[in-house]
């Protein structure tokens, strides 16, 4: 629907309309521990004070290029492409094990 639309408004023009939406995978991650989760893998202060609710960051995580939003305080969106979700998803298993959790933020 919105493809078509962008299309009727380009009519006549020179012009490519793609949906590249499934290109992408996304992650929801719940627990108050989400800041301890990512700081193991991205360089981006996570303190509540400079990452907040309108706070969105784009950076490697887990040597992963990603984007990541905070939803509520105990929940975020992680973005990251599609080929990289199985390692991705892997990579945050990992680092969520309870024997590595540091309890920093």
């Amino acid at each position: 629907k919105i493809k078509s639309s962008i299309e009727n408004s380009l009519k006549g023009k020179e012009s490519l309309v793609l949906d590249v939406s499934g290109s992408r995978t996304v992650f929801s991650i719940r627990g108050l521990l989400w800041r301890e989760l990512l700081a193991k893998g991205t360089p981006i202060n996570l303190c509540p004070n400079k990452f907040t609710s309108s706070s969105f960051r784009r950076t490697r995580l887990g040597q992963v290029s990603t984007a990541f939003w905070m939803v509520k305080s105990d929940q975020i969106y992680i973005l990251c492409g599609r080929s990289f979700k199985e390692f991705f998803f892997k990579w945050l298993c990992n680092a969520a094990n309870e024997k590595s959790i540091t309890n920093f933020f």
